[in-house]
């Protein structure tokens, strides 16, 4: 049998901790708000509405961004790129009284959905004509893009360099052909 000693005071402190816990534990429930369906909603509609609000900027940009793009492909078959690409380069080496000592095409290939067609141009002129040659190309009315440029000094005592630039026309939704 188990004998029970009132006299000891540790069964009715812990007794009355259990009582105090129990009663705080109650009051915390009772008394602290319950979690708002309302609150949750508004907060979730607000998180919706800013997700909108960047998909509408996204779309935005891209459309913006594919529009800079289409002002900077080609818009015409393959076969007749070059022709007005050499065009191009000739009427702006004589814009700055350059002469344009070879122009070759070369083998097109595919990059990220667009068709790229390197051209290899050679001009000789003042260094300074040359610059501004290839700033006229990188302009933004011009449809080729520079991607390599090596400058080097004519023979003897002349102010003329000789430079020869890898160009790149971009076709858009085209296949390969034969440039």
């Amino acid at each position: 049998m188990i004998r029970i000693d009132r006299t000891d005071p540790a069964p009715g402190a812990i007794s009355l901790a259990a009582i105090v816990v129990f009663v705080g534990t109650l009051a915390f429930l009772v008394l602290s708000p319950a979690p708002s369906i309302a609150k949750a909603a508004t907060a979730q509609r607000a998180e919706l509405a800013s997700a909108y609000d960047s998909l509408e900027s996204a779309k935005q940009t891209t459309k913006a961004a594919a529009a800079k793009m289409d002002a900077s492909v080609w818009q015409m078959p393959q076969q007749a790129v070059g022709p007005a690409a050499l065009a191009q380069v000739t009427t702006t080496a004589k814009g700055r009284g350059l002469r344009l000592a070879s122009f070759r095409p070369e083998k097109a290939d595919a990059v990220e959905g667009l068709t790229r067609l390197p051209f290899q141009v050679s001009v000789e002129g003042t260094y300074l004509a040359v610059l501004g040659f290839a700033r006229d190309i990188e302009a933004g009315g011009s449809k080729l893009a520079i991607n390599n440029i090596q400058i080097s000094a004519s023979e003897g005592a002349s102010d003329k360099v000789s430079a020869t630039m890898a160009l790149y026309a971009y076709l858009k939704g085209e296949e390969l052909g034969h440039a």
